[in-house]
């Protein structure tokens, strides 16, 4: 079957589950759902979306990693906001090799004024720490929202 972009886009609502499973590996999850990431404006929504709490403290944890964790709380946040907003879940299945993960890579002259987005990157479940981190979304699209509008919080994470 010869099935284009636009005419999966208009049988999508009206196609059993399995269908429209089989036509988001083909032609991506976000296809369908192009205006969802919008919604992810700033950390304050991805609590709303993510149905998280702000953070601000830790017990129990040595002092010394409280800024870490409190840091990638807030990248973890933003990711299960993202997956949620395109009908994924908040965490990935680490034992499912089908799903394709998409992680946001930066680039750094040496400072923090040289830190950007550079691309999203796909890797399918493994058993490394990136395929399996909660830090990967579920599209490119996703990985590059992400990466590009809140350079400033994985930054952060990174420098922690």
């Amino acid at each position: 079957m010869n099935l284009t972009e636009e005419k999966a886009k208009e049988i999508y609502s009206v196609v059993p589950e399995s269908f429209k499973k089989e036509l988001e590996e083909v032609f991506g999850k976000e296809t369908f759902f192009p205006d969802e990431l919008d919604k992810l404006s700033s950390y304050e929504v991805a609590l709303e979306l993510a149905n998280r709490p702000d953070a601000k403290t830790i017990n129990e944890i040595p002092e010394d990693l409280h800024n870490y964790i409190l840091k990638e709380y807030k990248c973890i946040v933003l990711n299960e906001a993202a997956n949620t907003l395109l009908g994924g879940q908040k965490q990935m299945d680490i034992y499912n090799q089908n799903i394709k993960r998409y992680l946001p890579y930066f680039l750094t002259n040496g400072s923090p004024s040289g830190f950007r987005f550079l691309d999203s990157y796909c890797d399918y479940s493994n058993a490394n720490a990136g395929s399996g981190s909660r830090l990967s979304a579920i599209s490119a699209k996703a990985a590059k929202h992400l990466g590009t509008l809140f350079t400033k919080e994985f930054r952060e994470m990174l420098e922690a």
